[in-house]
């Protein structure tokens, strides 16, 4: 587990443009301003905008598509003092996540 964050860390610390960063729920509840941020780091042109359900995306592609939630929820086996201590021990990508 601790390897999945040392790459996650790694990922983020990457140089300004080489990288864009997009949430899970921007991609389910695709908006105007995703795919703008798209086409601009592309550099692409966006085309016609047309939101695509969740079930719509695992209909196309089941094993991809399996399942997903846009909000953090937790392990069900977590204490609250396991959390805390997640929280305490990843500030940096909780905060990052708007989740702190």
């Amino acid at each position: 587990y601790w390897d999945l964050i040392d790459f996650y860390r790694s990922w983020m610390s990457r140089p300004a443009g080489t990288t864009l960063l997009l949430h899970y729920h921007e991609l389910v509840e695709l908006g105007v301003a995703t795919v703008n941020r798209l086409a601009a780091f592309t550099g692409l042109e966006p085309g016609e905008i047309k939101p695509v359900g969740f079930d719509e995306l695992r209909a196309v592609r089941p094993s991809f598509f399996r399942s997903g939630s846009t909000s953090w929820s937790g392990d069900p086996e977590w204490t609250a003092e396991v959390e805390d201590v997640f929280r305490e021990r990843f500030a940096p990508e909780v905060r990052r996540f708007g989740q702190l």
